[in-house]
């Protein structure tokens, strides 16, 4: 919204009126818009005494939601990484009715003296795969599916890092693992299961499984 004409300007304008100059004198001399002189001149014959402005107060002027306002305050402290465009689709999707635009958002951050967002996005992880076939398995573990006859089914499956190719899949029936002993580390191993020893870590940073299903 643009700012109001200010009140010398308006007195001016009241007084060439009054002096029957034309819209376009006025406008041209005063270096205002035409339509700007006319709605004022309009206002001026049907109140004579409104000179003053009388914009209403913006969703983000006049007396503000202090709720609202501390939601968007703690949200930046608890995500420093989240800019004032994120928080307010946060907080629209959270369904608290009007929400103040982004620069009203900004302002409020700025008068609490929080530090802007750092700009554009998150550098991506940095992570070590395999480069080469069977460098590297990966073991997918699904558990407590139904079957149409309501028999619970559970299954592990290998996968080849780099290729992605299965290796394999065992599906059985769901095993009961047993407790954790008191004295810590695992328990037995259970039916169904065979050792393969204590885990190592794989040079690209993954773990040997400890069991596999006979």
């Amino acid at each position: 919204m643009a700012s109001p004409i200010p009140l010398p300007i308006r007195q001016a304008i009241l007084e060439r009126m009054r002096l029957h100059e034309d819209v376009a004198t006025i406008a041209h001399t005063l270096h205002l818009c035409p339509r700007t002189v006319r709605n004022l001149i309009r206002r001026f014959r049907q109140q004579p005494q409104a000179i003053n402005p009388s914009y209403r107060a913006g969703p983000g002027r006049g007396q503000r939601c202090q709720a609202l306002y501390d939601r968007v305050v703690a949200m930046r402290q608890e995500h420093p990484c989240w800019g004032a465009g994120y928080i307010r689709v946060r907080l629209t999707r959270l369904g608290l009715g009007e929400v103040p635009s982004e620069r009203t958002l900004q302002r409020w951050l700025r008068q609490e003296q929080q530090p802007p967002a750092a700009p554009g996005r998150r550098p991506a992880a940095q992570t070590t795969r395999a480069t080469q076939p069977h460098q590297g398995w990966q073991m997918d573990a699904a558990e407590q599916f139904r079957l149409k006859n309501q028999q619970g089914v559970c299954w592990l499956r290998l996968v080849d890092e780099h290729s992605g190719a299965f290796l394999g899949t065992t599906v059985f029936p769901p095993v009961l693992l047993g407790s954790r002993r008191r004295g810590g580390g695992s328990a037995a191993t259970a039916s169904g299961f065979c050792p393969l020893g204590p885990a190592a870590e794989h040079p690209c940073g993954q773990w040997q499984a400890v069991g596999v299903v006979e």
